[in-house]
């Protein structure tokens, strides 16, 4: 409870004559006389204690439909199995998670082009001529043909390794040439064959595979299988890439089905001796590094993926979504990933927006437009047999109440001749609306009033007022301002300020005598009271924002965090206990400094002064922070740590400090929390 201060003797007189001569003042509305015989009451809200809401929240100067917050989603136990799609998504056997059926599946096909560097690749090209015993391992281009003695070439190429991850399976592989040159422009079929017999790059030549070593064929050439792995038919002289499908080798060499000895490219049938001339390909060993050998390898991984797409969430009425959270549990290089749609219809159809892109992590603030209804999709991944868990997944929103009322108090003024015109002062976009009513029997039946509506002939007995709101979108409120009331009086009154009394306006002056000598007593006693520094701490024991006024003693980054950490381990041991409420105040000194703790709903307010704090302080703090709370929810509720969005809390911050501390209520009785 808030620290009040104790009742002194030397208060009773004073109080005891205020009781009784003081007149029936009520808060709301305001009264005032433009002339003797006529007066105009003013309903701005200024005192929610003068009314009877429903779903209507009011400051002064402001009456509008109550925010509804909350949130949907699914919290495991059920929930995920109610979804509208469950994609290799197991949601039975470990209950209360979603979590991947099937982790064996194979990921999609990866495309990789292997151009190698030397290092990476052997080849050389045979040829007959020169004793048969020339190696051209070193050569830029690999010569492929026969043209008659001395002049028949074969080229051979060799990948020692694959660059594919250790646990790919391997779905395809082309061996590329790139041709920049024919010799002659006949027609020559070239095909691709398993070399049989292991050879060295720098040593193998026309009669040898190692330099020493005779190859197992009669008259050499390499050893090869004779059935070709895949042919191009018709080269003639058009430069550029030609492609030869070789998967059935490389799978062999990726399985470690059969060894890896590589490839022979030749003129088909080119022992039949039939001259075609030369086709020259690039080597490794060609300048231009992008003209080089390469294969294009297609595989897959072991990548197994889930989708979840929940079943249709929602209020059922126009919203706006604020953030989206899950919990997941996420094993080595698994993944889950989130994305929303919204949409006006609780089935599917036209008016949904498109999926979005993923959110970047839990507490993101969702990206989809207002809709009455909302739905996510988790995507689940693993790249081994470990599946991700998917725990809860929840999506918060916010929006209007769909209507509202609020009720005044009988309002009667003395001397009543005749009421008059009643008119309201209200704002609101299309698809909302505010409408007036009154009742004379304490609400068992209301008259409906348009604005401007003329009561003159309405009975003189006490009125009260019904003001309703609603709205066809509930991202929209309409916003009363005031609502007014004429009314002629039979006698001589007036003045700026009408309270209607019973008996002559002169005994009026005798309570606001007393009052104004007893406040400047009581002000004279108290001595002088001076806020220095404001704190707005977060429930979660961040500060959001420090603010100091000119005479302020924590001039220096020390000095503040060294209060800042009083402050916190003050709010620590004295709020987080059990039956700690919204609106309790505390007081603890630090030197010769009154530091006094206001607590809200999920803020603190700290107010360090000098000198005796007045007892309205209380009540000020209170009602400040109240209002910072509720003008502030989107920003500071879930605050994620940047001052970028606190420009306006900082400004009210500003000015509680400099002069709005100091507000006393009209009698200048002690506040209370409310």
């Amino acid at each position: 409870m808030g620290a009040f201060l104790p009742v002194r003797p030397s208060w009773v007189l004073p109080f005891g004559i205020l009781l009784l001569l003081a007149p029936a003042v009520a808060a709301d509305p305001t009264v005032t006389m433009p002339s003797a015989t006529q007066g105009v009451a003013r309903w701005t809200f200024s005192n929610p204690a003068n009314y009877t809401v429903s779903n209507v929240s009011l400051e002064i100067g402001r009456a509008a439909l109550a925010e509804v917050s909350g949130s949907v989603g699914d919290f495991g136990l059920g929930e995920f199995s109610r979804a509208l799609l469950l994609d290799n998504i197991d949601v039975t056997s470990q209950p209360g998670r979603a979590i991947l059926q099937n982790t064996s599946r194979p990921g999609r096909a990866t495309n990789l082009t292997f151009q190698a560097i030397p290092a990476q690749l052997d080849d050389n090209y045979l040829w007959s001529g020169g004793g048969a015993n020339g190696n051209f391992g070193f050569s830029p281009n690999l010569f492929v043909g026969y043209w008659g003695n001395p002049e028949w070439t074969r080229a051979i190429l060799r990948w020692p390794a694959l660059p594919l991850p250790s646990n790919a399976t391997l779905l395809s592989a082309d061996l590329q040439l790139y041709m920049h040159t024919a010799d002659t422009p006949d027609a020559m079929d070239v095909t691709v064959h398993r070399m049989t017999t292991a050879w060295t790059e720098l040593g193998s030549s026309w009669n040898d595979y190692d330099g020493s070593n005779a190859w197992n064929a009669s008259g050499g050439g390499g050893d090869f299988d004779p059935i070709a792995l895949d042919g191009v038919g018709g080269i003639t002289t058009a430069t550029g890439w030609y492609t030869w499908n070789v998967t059935p080798a490389a799978k062999d060499w990726w399985a470690g089905t059969a060894a890896n000895h590589g490839i022979l490219v030749r003129q088909a049938n080119d022992d039949l001796r039939v001259s075609l001339g030369r086709k020259e390909f690039y080597s490794s060993d060609a300048t231009n590094s992008s003209l080089r050998p390469r294969l294009v390898l297609t595989y897959t991984t072991p990548s197994s993926t889930g989708t979840l797409e929940s079943r249709v969430l929602g209020p059922g009425t126009q919203t706006t979504w604020r953030g989206i959270s899950w919990n997941a549990t996420l094993p080595a290089g698994t993944a889950v990933s989130l994305h929303t749609r919204t949409g006006a219809s609780p089935l599917i159809d036209a008016t949904w927006s498109p999926w979005t892109p993923a959110y970047p992590s839990p507490g993101s603030a969702i990206t989809s437009p207002t809709g009455s209804f909302a739905q996510y999709r988790a995507t689940l991944f693993t790249p081994s047999a470990s599946s991700p868990a998917l725990l809860s997944v929840s999506l918060g929103y916010e929006c209007y109440a769909p209507s509202g009322i609020l009720v005044s108090q009988p309002f009667f003024p003395a001397d009543l001749v005749s009421w008059g015109s009643l008119e309201t002062n209200w704002t609101g976009l299309p698809g909302t609306n505010a409408t007036l009513a009154y009742s004379q029997d304490d609400g068992a039946t209301w008259v409906p009033a348009p604005p401007g509506s003329s009561l003159a002939g309405v009975p003189l007995q006490p009125i009260s007022l019904r003001v309703t709101l609603v709205t066809n979108d509930t991202t929209r409120t309409p916003t009363v301002r005031s609502v007014s009331l004429g009314y002629a009086l039979r006698g001589a009154g007036g003045g700026f300020l009408y309270l209607p009394v019973v008996g002559p306006f002169w005994v009026l002056l005798i309570p606001l005598l007393i009052l104004a000598a007893w406040t400047l007593a009581m002000a004279l006693r108290r001595g002088k009271f001076d806020a220095t520094d404001l704190f707005l701490i977060h429930a979660d024991g961040r500060l959001v924002l420090r603010v100091g006024g000119r005479e302020s003693p924590l001039q220096d980054e020390l000095a503040v965090s060294g209060m800042f950490t009083l402050v916190a381990q003050f709010v620590k041991d004295s709020f987080r206990r059990a039956g700690a409420e919204r609106g309790d105040l505390k007081n603890f000194r630090v030197d010769d400094r009154e530091v006094t703790v206001a607590k809200g709903d999920y803020l603190f307010l700290a107010l360090v002064g000098e000198g005796a704090p007045p007892p309205e302080l209380q009540g000020n703090m209170a009602r400040f922070l109240e209002r910072i709370e509720r003008s502030q929810r989107a920003t500071l509720r879930r605050w994620d740590g940047f001052r970028d969005g606190v420009g306006e809390t900082e400004r009210m911050l500003t000015g509680f400090l400099r002069k709005g501390y100091r507000h006393r209520p009209l009698l200048g009785g002690r506040s209370a929390r409310r």
